[in-house]
């Protein structure tokens, strides 16, 4: 993900414009009015009743006309009607002011509304929904201490009125929690939107569409506040609601497709989320045609996803369609935000090489932001200084700094010195300095200045206030700033910076995770982690109540509600402060663990024994590079990123599910390994690798160290000569070796899960290609999948390999609820026999998941095991085997390989995983697993095992194709 992911919120904001004008309380119109109109004669009751049952949409103009001209005769006889008639005449021309768009006179007749009603005496209903009209007209007036005064009206009258759970109940708490939301008191809104949703749940249980709304209304401001897993699951909820008893066509649909696709990538869950942001375009585009500016704001988000996984073109196309629209809408945009978009619109043409098209998306956009935008504005100088980056990129380097030396210090007079902007402003300046030779820009002049500001970087990457999640988002936001700071370092010959920098650009929510997976032994919550969960939380609620002191909404609230805010805000940093020194004071080394500083060069040199290699991929849009470090130093070399992508991509391509067994890319395996042991393996027999985009997606063993002759099963594969595995932490990994080999004192319990019983049989004999690890293909849904033939026996041999007691939950038995029942926390080895799901693969299936199945539908359980359930878990093992297809993925396609079930086993406390990169045939899954245990347990290595396993694998003639990687290679091993 790069730093300019934060044009993709602000594009998302627009796109929730698509909810438009609030919906105002009404009574519901019949489908069609009556033939015809009453003569102008009959009386004035009938006349308004006509115009309360017409469809007053379709012509809101003549509509309008006709109210006022019955309003008239009211005024000139009002005892011609009753109060309440005069009421819903008048409470009609208020929505028909409302539905063009004429706020103030549509807040004018709610009120006379709401007085003929309360003149009535018996229409306390009345009342409340004007009051709610009222308020919602407020909102979106942002006189919000009006709106709220409102909102409680209404939510009190309707209290009363209601003894038992009612919908107009959940009705009137939303609306005030929209208007406390709008006030920036999100707790509070929080707290009253989860109200809602329980009244409509209580009160309209099979009224889907109510309970679809609220369920929206929740998701967006649980992604709002920071609780983003839970906003997962509630907009889930809401889609999948919507899509069963709406349907596409609907309006809503596109609303909470909308929220879903927010909530996907502020996750950074791309893969899931580019199909819902797809989706919801076409929706928008069938509901408000391709030229709305809603639809290109839905189409702009969609470029910048697809962007983030590198799908360049298509992204380019998109936001350059997109752009054109929305500068025909700048009154409904920010002009950050267009900003934001024009920078996006033209670095994706650099980003082709497209010059020429570059240069003229440049040349659109500064007259247009030079009309929007103050000369100082910070976003007029974000625009200029992306523009010199890709002038340097393109080796424009004077000209660059012409644009650097203009509008970087603009950003240093504006923005705060930790501001991820003015940090890559600063580094983009000192580079093009030092490549101009400016003698203030070389040797140690050179670091005085830019080391104070990469140290802006690292301090974020340190912060222990954060949330691991929101590490990991900095580090891939200032990716580009870092390797800006990377490139001064090497030219400049400082292996040392050069080494940290890597550090930073590799880091991953893995990476922290991992250090954080040693904290909870014997399955418990120790006293460290408690208090660093709190401290997160505290500082979660701390940045809301900050935002909402800087919205600077406290001016139309009640008196001494800024002075409330600002106590509250010190009350909550105040209570940081305290459990952070708490923490550093009583546990230094947990702080250490989690939130690791780049450890030196020296440092990892000295963690590594004889004959091992660390190899560390550097792959970034803008250069690639491979680090080797060994005992006796570190090697650099840097490589071509589109021939090592295309490498790895035809040997993913190899081992796909349709691919053709009988033929292999050899020659591009023999070349990537060349790119990443250039110097071939010497007299290393253990390669670690760490980091890496692309190639994190490869197990090393299959890599031909020479040319292939003949046929696969004698091939030069690199696991002949050397044991590989993934480390996900340097900190972790050079601190000293984990667990070491297996050994008959180290199991007190192995504990096996698999096997689930589901219906349906598994047709024909064993496949690689197909979906699922036994290879019946294309199922989408749960009833589908076949039967697991070997689970059951190959964790018995599990079991029988490892010493200790067991348990078994197989078949039935396997149930999740039953898994979440047992007690796992004395389990050093625990293995899944199962179906590994990858998210997307399944209808509905949103997240990577195991499979276990549900004995009871009203168990609570959906029979999925998903990585957010799993890292809820509390594990005590040192080793956890996911026999099961495709666990090593990143939670989508554009996410990190390792950020899903892998990441999710760490948070639960694993300290080391066997995951497999690809679908895996059920016989070889349950060959490669067993084997690997009993080599372990005899005092091997893990590594070492799984490579002795899959040698003795790729020999064996009764098992088809066993010489072909895609049967022999998808394990990998990952621990420190």
């Amino acid at each position: 993900m790069t730093r300019y992911l934060a044009a993709t919120r602000a594009g998302l904001m627009l796109a929730a414009a698509m909810l438009a004008a609030p919906a105002l309380a009404q009574e519901d119109a019949a489908e069609a009015p009556p033939e015809a109109a009453p003569p102008a004669d009959a009386p004035l009751a009938e006349r308004i009743q006509y115009w309360a049952d017409a469809d007053r949409d379709g012509d809101p103009a003549a509509a309008l006309a006709a109210l006022m001209a019955l309003q008239t005769e009211v005024e000139a006889d009002p005892s011609a009607v009753s109060a309440r008639q005069r009421g819903e005449l008048l409470a009609m021309i208020g929505v028909a002011h409302y539905a063009q768009q004429q706020m103030d006179d549509a807040a004018l007749w709610f009120d006379r509304a709401e007085a003929a009603y309360a003149e009535d005496g018996n229409a306390p209903d009345k009342v409340a929904e004007m009051a709610i009209n009222r308020a919602v007209l407020m909102r979106r007036a942002n006189r919000l201490g009006e709106a709220e005064e409102a909102a409680r009206l209404a939510l009190a009258i309707r209290q009363d009125l209601y003894d038992e759970p009612h919908e107009e109940v959940a009705s009137a708490l939303g609306t005030l929690g929209n208007v406390l939301y709008s006030s920036g008191r999100y707790e509070e809104s929080l707290d009253l939107m989860r109200q809602a949703l329980d009244e409509q749940r209580a009160a309209g249980p099979d009224d889907a569409f109510e309970i679809i709304k609220r369920l929206d209304s929740l998701a967006s401001l649980l992604d709002e506040t920071g609780r983003d897993t839970e906003a997962l699951r509630v907009a889930r909820e809401s889609e999948a609601l919507a899509r069963a008893h709406l349907g596409r066509d609907h309006a809503w649909y596109g609303y909470v497709l909308n929220t879903l696709g927010q909530v996907l990538l502020d996750l950074t869950l791309y893969g899931e989320a580019i199909p819902v942001i797809r989706e919801t375009l076409d929706v928008r585009r069938q509901q408000l045609g391709p030229e709305h500016p809603y639809t290109a704001a839905s189409q702009m988000v969609l470029a910048v996803a697809l962007e983030e996984t590198g799908h360049l073109r298509e992204a380019s196309a998109l936001s350059g369609a997109a752009t054109e629209i929305l500068e025909q809408h700048r009154d409904l945009m920010d002009p950050n935000t267009l900003a934001g978009f024009l920078r996006t619109r033209a670095r994706l043409a650099a980003s082709l090489g497209e010059w020429d098209l570059y240069a003229q998306r440049i040349a659109d956009a500064e007259p247009v932001l030079a009309e929007m935008l103050d000369s100082q504005n910070p976003a007029l100088a974000i625009f200029h200084i992306d523009h010199a980056y890709q002038l340097y990129r393109r080796g424009e380097t004077d000209a660059a700094r012409e644009l650097a030396e203009r509008w970087v210090p603009i950003l240093a007079q504006k923005l705060i010195p930790a501001n991820n902007d003015r940090v890559f402003g600063e580094l983009l300046l000192a580079r093009l300095r030092q490549l101009d030779g400016d003698a203030a820009s070389q040797g140690d002049a050179l670091w005085q200045t830019v080391d104070p500001v990469a140290a802006q970087l690292v301090a974020k990457l340190s912060d222990v206030r954060a949330a691991d999640r929101d590490i990991a988002r900095q580090a891939s936001a200032n990716s580009a700033a870092m390797l800006l700071y990377l490139e001064t370092a090497l030219d400049a010959g400082d292996e040392d910076r050069a080494f940290g920098a890597v550090q930073i650009l590799t880091l991953s929510e893995l990476a922290l995770t991992q250090g954080r997976a040693t904290d909870e032994r014997g399955g418990g919550e120790s006293e460290a982690f408690a208090l660093h969960r709190q401290l997160v939380d505290t500082n979660r609620r701390l940045r809301l109540v900050e935002r909402r002191i800087a919205l600077e909404l406290s001016a139309d609230s009640e008196e001494g509600a800024a002075e409330a805010l600002d106590a509250q805000r010190a009350q909550l940093d105040a209570l940081a402060g305290e459990l952070l020194a708490t923490l550093v004071a009583d546990h230094p080394d947990f702080i250490a663990r989690i939130r690791p500083q780049p450890i030196s060069l020296e440092r990892l040199r000295q963690s590594l024994g004889e004959g091992e290699l660390v190899t560390i991929p550097v792959e970034t849009t803008f250069g690639s590079w491979v680090v080797q470090v060994d005992g006796r130093g570190m090697v650099w070399t840097s490589v071509d990123g589109e021939s090592l992508r295309a490498n790895v991509a035809a040997l993913r391509d190899a081992v796909a599910p349709d691919s053709d067994l009988g033929a292999f890319p050899a020659e591009a395996a023999h070349a990537l390994f060349k790119q990443l042991f250039p110097s071939g393996l010497g007299d290393h027999r253990q390669v670690f690798l760490y980091g890496g985009q692309s190639l994190a997606s490869l197990p090393l063993a299959m890599l031909l160290t020479g040319e292939a002759r003949g046929d696969l099963a004698g091939a030069p594969w690199l696991v002949r000569d050397a044991a590989s595995q993934v480390i996900g932490n340097l900190a972790v990994f050079a601190a000293g070796r984990a667990q070491g080999p297996l050994r008959a004192g180290d199991i007190s319990t192995f504990a096996g899960i698999g096997g689930a019983e589901l219906p349906g049989e598994a047709g024909g004999e064993v496949q690689l290609a197909g979906l699922f690890r036994s290879g019946r293909p294309a199922a989408d849904s749960i009833a589908d999948l076949p039967p697991l033939v070997t689970a059951d026996a190959e964790l018995q041999a599990l079991a029988d390999a490892l010493p200790g007691d067991d348990v078994l939950l197989v078949g039935s038995d396997a149930a999740e609820e039953n898994f979440k029942r047992a007690d796992l926390s004395g389990a050093r080895v625990i293995a899944f026999a199962t179906h590994g799901l990858v998210a997307g693969e399944l209808r509905n299936l949103w997240e990577p998941a195991l499979l276990l199945g549900t004995l009871d539908k009203d168990s609570g359980e959906d029979g999925l095991l998903g990585a957010s359930e799993i890292a809820r878990l509390k594990l005590d093992a040192d080793w956890v085997i996911l026999s099961a297809c495709n666990t090593a993925a990143g939670a989508d396609g554009g996410a990190p390989v390792y950020s899903g079930l892998a990441t999710a086993f760490a948070q639960a406390g694993a300290r080391s995983l066997m995951l497999s990169h690809w679908r895996v045939r059920d016989d070889v899954a349950s060959v490669l697993s067993v084997e690997t245990v009993r080599g372990a347990a005899s005092g091997l290595s893990r590594a070492e095992a799984l490579r002795q396993a899959q040698l003795a694998l790729m020999s064996r003639p009764d098992i088809a194709d066993a010489a072909h990687p895609a049967i022999w290679a998808p394990f990998v091993i990952l621990e420190n």
